[in-house]
């Protein structure tokens, strides 16, 4: 039995998906200020998250002999690069609506979240499918054990946990 699973990374995404569906909830409650602090607050989460696997589990992919079509590192980046394209829009959508008391501009950002949604479901599915069983088969337990202690998942600008989660529930937290 495998110990110290790269599985367990799935616990930052189920995180950021619920720092997002609070930021939406704000947006429907026309909450502005909350929802775009939540926006900011995941953007960061996201940069961290992102800087992670390209430092730590990257290039253990990149150095495994046999990678599957559809799980090369230019692939994984390609899709990071086009997220944060994609979140560019959900920011500039969300702008608008914020500044824009008709409903457009609120229809136009709940589409580009969709979007962005979309393309960040299909890219942690692939982690899921592709790059946790991969990265679990080519590592021995200790060596797995390192490369996860160092995904801490911090926010960039605060340092602190990746996301305070909502009353009920734990936070998240790796400590290095």
């Amino acid at each position: 039995m495998i110990q110290n699973t790269f599985f367990s990374l799935e616990a930052y995404h189920h995180d950021l998906e619920d720092l997002f569906a609070r930021h939406q909830a704000a947006v429907v409650e026309k909450h502005f200020a909350e929802a775009f602090t939540l926006l900011k607050h995941y953007r960061s989460a996201l940069e961290c998250h992102a800087q992670e696997e390209e430092q730590e589990l990257f290039p253990i992919l990149h150095a495994f002999a046999g990678v599957p079509p559809g799980g090369s590192v230019e692939q994984f980046k390609a899709e990071h690069k086009k997220l944060f394209e994609l979140f560019d829009a959900v920011e500039k959508r969300f702008q608008e609506a914020a500044a824009n008391a008709s409903p457009a501009p609120l229809i136009a950002l709940i589409e580009e979240e969709a979007r962005y949604k979309g393309l960040y479901e299909h890219h942690v599915m692939r982690e899921h499918n592709v790059l946790f069983p991969m990265l679990d088969r080519v590592l021995g337990d200790t060596e797995r054990a390192r490369v996860l202690a160092n995904c801490t998942m911090r926010v960039a600008d605060t340092g602190e946990s990746l996301v305070p989660r909502p009353k009920g529930h734990d936070a998240i937290v790796l400590a290095k």
